[in-house]
């Protein structure tokens, strides 16, 4: 095994949130993902692709509450390749509790539903227990 290809599965991600006092509950923070590769096209495809895999993480937790700026690529070159980091900041507004998993309107809340009118006869009464609220 050559010493290119160890380089192309090296990879580092960090997430930090940096939490701010407020109501609201609302956080800022920075996604930072980092990939080496022979060159740099790649090494910036990897970062990318670790970074993407962080917001989409916040996006489903946070929704429409998340709010980014624009990303930052930085590159440098060692001796046998590239290394680049893409650097995103984020705020997440607003958050003022987790989504109650026993709302009526809940993700959760809307399959069992659905299971329960396609006949499935223990979703409906998993649904009248947990979901309605008598």
């Amino acid at each position: 095994m050559n010493t290119r290809n160890i380089l192309f599965g090296a990879m580092a991600i960090g997430l930090s949130a940096v939490w701010m006092a407020g109501a609201a509950h609302a956080f800022c923070g920075t996604v930072e993902a980092t990939g080496s590769a022979a060159t740099q096209q790649q090494a910036v495809k990897r970062a990318n692709k670790q970074g993407l895999k962080e917001t989409r993480q916040l996006d489903r937790k946070y929704g429409g509450a998340v709010e980014y700026e624009p990303a930052q690529v930085q590159c440098g070159e060692f001796d046998l390749g590239m290394t680049c980091t893409i650097t995103q900041q984020f705020c997440v507004n607003e958050i003022s509790e987790a989504p109650d998993e026993n709302d009526v309107n809940s993700p959760l809340c809307r399959r069992i539903l659905n299971a329960c009118n396609s006949g499935d006869a223990s979703s409906c009464s998993v649904y009248e227990g947990q979901c309605q609220n008598d």
